[in-house]
């Protein structure tokens, strides 16, 4: 068996060994200090100051500097400013401004709806700056009353207007021949004909051909189409004495029409 006493005997020695170790600091007037954790370091970083402008109900502006870590309303305090303010958590509408120029951000808020931020509103006793700021305040009223729309809003951009369309290019024209009168001052003499066939007779013939081929060139073009007819007429006979030529730019013929015996006009290919 094992004799429990002798077995305590080292745990008693050394509760004696601590008491009389604690007996002796306290005699030498030293404290007993255990061990501390050390502290991280902070990582340190220089706020940036903007300026703000508020414009007041009396229509004086006023501007202070606002550290970008520092809530705007505080700032405004701090330099003699007496701004609106309630809660100071952004939860009433005591606060309300509204800004002009510049960015600014908030905490968690929950008065304002993305719509009225879209506007300008903000809470200024939550507000931080990130840019020179200008701002309205005293808008708790407009706010409750759900004023949207202010003069001194800037408007929005125009967008330019559309450049007028270009007018549809003009369709071609068709292409027909050009047929020029053109005034004869003696008529070219008759030829005689070797094989019995007067020459008159196969002037007048291929006159008609070339007529048919000048209908089908101007169909379509009434006016043209008159002439044709009315040279048709002078070919099968007609009242008017003296030679008329009627050329074609287009296939360089000229036909000589009789107008007095059609029978003696004749065609000619330049």
């Amino acid at each position: 068996t094992v004799d429990r006493r002798t077995t305590s005997r080292p745990r008693s020695r050394m509760r004696v060994l601590a008491a009389v170790a604690t007996v002796l600091w306290a005699r030498s007037g030293l404290a007993l200090v255990a061990p501390q954790r050390p502290v991280a370091r902070e990582a340190t970083r220089v706020a940036a100051t903007y300026t703000v402008t508020v414009d007041l109900p009396s229509g004086e502006m006023a501007s202070f500097p606002c550290a970008d870590d520092e809530f705007i309303l505080d700032a405004a305090e701090e330099a003699g400013l007496e701004l609106p303010s309630s809660c100071r958590s952004g939860a009433c509408t005591s606060c309300q401004g509204r800004v002009l120029s510049g960015s600014v951000s908030m905490d968690d808020q929950s008065t304002l709806e993305d719509e009225h931020i879209a506007v300008g509103y903000v809470c200024t006793c939550i507000a931080y700056p990130e840019s020179d700021v200008r701002f309205v305040s005293h808008q708790m009223d407009n706010f409750e009353n759900g004023v949207m729309k202010f003069d001194d809003a800037p408007a929005a951009a125009e967008p330019p207007a559309a450049a007028p369309a270009a007018p549809p290019a003009p369709a071609a024209p068709k292409a027909v021949p050009v047929v020029t009168p053109v005034v004869a001052t003696t008529p070219p003499p008759a030829m005689p004909s070797s094989n019995g066939v007067r020459l008159d007779d196969a002037k007048v013939t291929i006159a008609k051909k070339t007529l048919a081929v000048l209908r089908e060139c101007v169909a379509g073009d009434a006016q043209l189409e008159t002439k044709c007819d009315e040279l048709a007429m002078l070919l099968e006979g007609g009242t008017k004495p003296e030679y008329v030529p009627y050329r074609s730019e287009d296939t360089g013929y000229t036909i000589w029409l009789n107008k007095n015996d059609p029978t003696n006009s004749y065609y000619e290919y330049h």
